[in-house]
C-alpha cells in the first residue's frame, strides 16, 4: 500500500511474498486524495481476518479508513469509513495499533491553529466500525507533533508519546476502558539541556509487555544524534 500520483494504491502478494500484483487504486467510496492533494499519508494494519487502510485528506478536512475482509477478492468487498472530519481535522501524521479485543487505536494530528484546539488527538475504532470522538492529547499551544501509541494490554493501559515544541519527547497514559488523558504536557521521557530539537519518536509495532518494557527512539536533526529511553512495565 502506498501513495502515487496523489492517490492511495494497494498491491497484494500472489503465490508467495516474492511475487506481487500490479498496484491498483484503493476502491474507497469517498475521501481519496487527488493529484492536487499534497502531504497526505496512508498506512495499513492487519485486523483479525481483515485489513484496514487509514489515510489523511487535508482538502476534505477528514481522515478515512477502508476495511477489506481477507476472504474477499482483492479488489472487491471494501467498505469505507470516516474516522474524523470537520474543522481542519486532518494533517499528515498518524500512528495506529490494534488491541486483542479488536479496537483500533489511532493517534493523529489535526491542522488546527487556535491555542486551545486539539492538535494531537486520539481516535478509537470499535470492532463494529464505530469511531469515537477525538480525545485531546495535546493542544496547538504545545505545538505537539509525531504521535506514537503503544498498548500494554496486560494492565489495560495506553501510552501516547509525542514531541511538544519539537524539542523533546513526552508521554501521556490512560486506562484502555475509561479514557482520561492527563492535562498539560504529560510526563517527560527524553529531554536534554543542550539539544532542543528531539523529535520523531518511534517504537515497536507489537503490544508491549513486562518482558519488553517500552523503548522509544527519537532523533535530533540539528545535533545529528539519536536518542532513546525506556519505561518499565511491572508484572
Amino acid at each position: 500500500m502506498a501513495r502515487r500520483n496523489g492517490s492511495v494504491f494497494v498491491a497484494h502478494s500472489l503465490a508467495d511474498d516474492m511475487h506481487w500484483s500490479a498496484p491498483f487504486v484503493l476502491p474507497a467510496t469517498q475521501g481519496l486524495p487527488t493529484a492536487t492533494t499534497t502531504s497526505e499519508i496512508s498506512g495499513i494494519i492487519a485486523m483479525n481476518g481483515k485489513i484496514g487502510v487509514f489515510w489523511t485528506n487535508q482538502r476534505t478536512q477528514a481522515d478515512y479508513f477502508a476495511v477489506h475482509p481477507d476472504d474477499e477478492a482483492p479488489e472487491t468487498g471494501w467498505t469505507t469509513e470516516v474516522a474524523v472530519s470537520g474543522n481542519k481535522a486532518a494533517d499528515d501524521h498518524f500512528n495506529m495499533k490494534l488491541a486483542a479485543d479488536g479496537r483500533l487505536w489511532v493517534v493523529m494530528k489535526t491542522s488546527r491553529t487556535a491555542a486551545t484546539d486539539t492538535l494531537v488527538g486520539l481516535l478509537v475504532r470499535s470492532p463494529d466500525g464505530t469511531w469515537s470522538p477525538m480525545y485531546t492529547v495535546a493542544t496547538f499551544a504545545t505545538f505537539g507533533t509525531r504521535g506514537l501509541v503503544q498498548l500494554d494490554e496486560l494492565h489495560r493501559r495506553v501510552y501516547i508519546f509525542y514531541s511538544p515544541f519539537h524539542e523533546s519527547i513526552y508521554y501521556k497514559t490512560t486506562d484502555m476502558d475509561s479514557i482520561a488523558l492527563q492535562d498539560g504536557l504529560g510526563f517527560p521521557l527524553i529531554t536534554s539541556a543542550k539539544v532542543h530539537d528531539i523529535n520523531n519518536p518511534t517504537g515497536t509495532k507489537q503490544p508491549v509487555t513486562p518482558e519488553s518494557g517500552i523503548a522509544v527512539i527519537a532523533s535530533s536533526p540539528g545535533d545529528l544524534s539519536y536518542w532513546h529511553s525506556t519505561l518499565a512495565i511491572l508484572p
